[in-house]
């Protein structure tokens, strides 16, 4: 078993609204994730897994797979319970059951890979890997936790950082 650490585990401060959790008290620095953001409620990262959806954040390690440098993970945006993670290569549903081998990343990149909802089909998400030089897309069905696309070249030359950004009409731009 492989020893982890969560140093990362720290106040981000204050509440910009009464709507959001965290709580920062001058004995004690804890974090709850805002209600809004509850598909973001689990980070994967290393070796370990990190759980905000108490006052009192839960490590669990080791994880299934490594993440040398990048990983993504998504959870239930209502609930806040984990449902997919990867480190780019092997993606995996929440009881640790790979759902494809290879979707296409590297995970030395240190954005590997970014779970977003497919617009207008519920039930969907693509999941845009990173492999350093070229992003691919693949499409997963979230009720039968199968692929339904393989990993399919969407850009060349981008690096090592992919990100999604929220827009203001419920869509998200992808940042490569």
């Amino acid at each position: 078993m492989v020893a982890c650490s969560a140093a990362l585990l720290v106040s981000l401060g204050a509440c910009a609204s009464e709507s959001e959790s965290v709580v920062t008290e001058p004995s004690e620095q804890k974090l709850v994730v805002s209600p809004t953001l509850l598909f973001e409620a689990n980070w994967f990262t290393g070796n370990f897994f990190v759980s905000f959806l108490d006052v009192n954040p839960t490590v669990t390690c080791p994880a299934p797979i490594s993440a040398f440098e990048g990983s993504s993970t998504w959870s239930d945006p209502t609930t806040g319970a984990l449902r997919y993670y990867t480190n780019g290569i092997s993606l995996r549903n929440a009881a640790g059951t790979e759902l494809a081998a290879n979707i296409g990343g590297n995970s030395t990149a240190t954005e590997t890979a970014v779970f977003v909802p497919v617009p207008g089909a519920p039930g969907r998400l693509f999941v845009f890997a990173n492999n350093t030089t070229s992003v691919l897309v693949s499409t997963l069905d979230t009720t039968t936790d199968t692929l339904i696309s393989p990993p399919t070249q969407v850009a060349t030359n981008t690096g090592e950082a992919i990100g999604g950004v929220a827009d203001d009409a419920n869509g998200l731009w992808l940042v490569l």
